[in-house]
């Protein structure tokens, strides 16, 4: 895990300064040019990082995008020396899908690529955070002192509390909260706005549901489902 005390230091919007795994004078590539991509795309401006490529199937006719190399496969990667840039995961993360992030990630990591750790400068990250290689860091996220792994997502609004530990590979979806001491194992997916209570302790690839409130350990490959809601039919209102 790469450590806070380190080799590069990325200014934070607050003054503080945390350690990444971005070259300050390489360009970047973003994998995917779907919706997370834009976001990604975002905070990559806001940290002036020089963007020179999208690489995706799908032509994005995002106008934010306009003006930036697309590359319809990702062999084009094959043409160049990892030398030459670093990477971003644009690629989303949804409960139920082929693990595509972590298989991205994987790919172009055996092939000599490095991915950039973005931290969006409306986020709050401890200096005592430890964030890995390719972890996210989005809009309004807060991050006390915790340990983030690799190609980990921690989304809009999301709330990472003291002595969280998370492996590589997982997504904190928006406004979901991890209170102290919450380990998360490798790929685990905590839906929006779900809640994991102190201590708790997560699977590997468990998938915690969209609002659910965990208070007890969950095992690997298992599924959370939230209450849901229930709607009760009154009589007609007559005036």
């Amino acid at each position: 895990m790469v450590s806070i005390i380190g080799e590069l230091s990325i200014e934070l919007a607050a003054g503080i300064t945390k350690q990444g795994t971005l070259s300050l004078n390489k360009p970047v590539v973003i994998i995917g040019a779907g919706g997370h991509a834009k976001v990604v795309f975002e905070i990559a401006c806001a940290r002036n990082v020089e963007l020179i490529a999208l690489i995706d199937p799908q032509i994005s006719i995002a106008p934010m995008f306009d003006g930036i190399e697309h590359w319809l496969s990702d062999t084009e990667i094959s043409k160049y020396s990892s030398n030459d840039f670093e990477l971003v995961n644009g690629l989303g993360s949804l409960p139920g899908q082929p693990r595509r992030r972590e298989h991205v990630f994987c790919v172009a990591k055996n092939s000599g690529f490095k991915f950039i750790t973005l931290i969006s400068p409306q986020a709050f990250v401890s200096q005592y955070a430890q964030l890995d290689e390719g972890v996210q860091v989005v809009t309004g996220a807060v991050i006390h002192s915790a340990q983030i792994g690799a190609n980990t997502l921690i989304n809009s609004a999301a709330v990472v509390e003291h002595d969280v530990v998370i492996d590589k590979h997982c997504h904190v979806a928006p406004n979901a909260t991890l209170c102290g001491g919450v380990t998360l194992a490798e790929g685990v997916h905590v839906g929006a706005g779900a809640v994991i209570l102190q201590n708790i302790r997560i699977g590997k690839h468990a998938v915690v549901g969209a609002g659910a409130i965990v208070t007890q350990d969950i095992p690997a490959y298992a599924t959370v489902f939230p209450g849901r809601a229930t709607i009760r039919l009154g009589a007609k209102n007559e005036f």
